[in-house]
C-alpha cells in the first residue's frame, strides 16, 4: 500500500514516525490534491523540525515549500505552524548559554508569503529576523494592501520591542553575532 492511493487524503499527521523518511521535492500538483494538514516527521526533507545543514539550505527548502504552497489547489494552512531547524552538526551552528537554535518559518501577512528565521523559545518572546518576502507587495488601496499592512505593523511592533536582529534576513555569524551582543 501506498500513500498515493489515498487521493481524498485531508489530512496526513505522521510527526512522530522518525523511522519514516523522504523528501517533499516530488509532491506535486496531483499529489494529495485535497490536503489540508501535513506533518511530516523531522527525518524527512521539509518535515516539521527537519534539521538544515547550512543556514544558504534554507533558500531551497522554502523555495520548495512556497512551490507546494502556491499550487492552485493547495490550503493556505498547510506548512502554516512548521519550523525548520539549523542542526547542532551544521558548520554554522554556535550556541551560548540560555539561547536556543536558530529556526526558519513560513509567515503570512494579509495575503502575502514570506519567510524569517528566529530565535525560537520555549517561555519568552522569540527575537525575529527581517522577513523574506516571497508574494509581491499588495496593490496599494485593495483590501489585500490593507490585511497587508495591518498584519505588518504587528510584526514591526515585536520587531521593536526586540531588536536584536533588526537588520539582518539570516543568523549572522558567530563573529558578528558576540559583536552584537557585547553590544547590546
Amino acid at each position: 500500500m501506498d500513500l498515493a492511493d489515498f487521493p481524498q487524503l485531508k489530512s496526513l499527521i505522521i510527526r512522530q514516525m522518525d523511522f519514516i523518511t523522504g523528501d517533499i521535492h516530488g509532491m506535486s500538483e496531483t499529489s494529495f490534491p485535497k490536503l489540508e494538514n501535513l506533518i511530516l516527521p523531522k527525518n524527512v526533507y521539509g518535515g516539521q523540525e527537519y534539521k538544515i545543514m547550512r543556514i544558504s539550505e534554507a533558500t531551497d527548502l522554502i523555495a520548495t515549500i512556497y512551490s507546494i504552497k502556491k499550487q492552485r489547489h493547495r490550503h493556505s494552512s498547510l506548512f502554516a505552524d512548521f519550523n525548520w531547524y539549523l542542526s547542532e552538526s551544521s558548520p554554522d551552528w554556535y550556541q551560548e548559554e540560555f539561547w536556543y537554535p536558530f529556526s526558519c518559518c513560513i509567515v503570512r501577512a494579509g495575503s502575502r508569503l514570506g519567510w524569517r528565521w528566529e530565535r525560537k523559545f520555549e517561555y519568552t518572546p522569540d527575537y525575529h529576523f527581517e522577513v523574506n518576502w516571497l508574494d509581491p507587495l499588495p496593490a496599494k488601496g485593495s483590501s489585500e494592501y490593507q490585511s497587508y499592512t495591518e498584519a505588518l505593523q504587528d510584526m514591526q511592533s515585536r520587531m521593536d520591542r526586540f531588536p536584536f536582529f533588526k537588520g539582518f534576513h539570516q543568523p549572522p555569524t558567530e563573529e558578528v553575532f558576540n559583536r552584537l551582543r557585547r553590544q547590546d
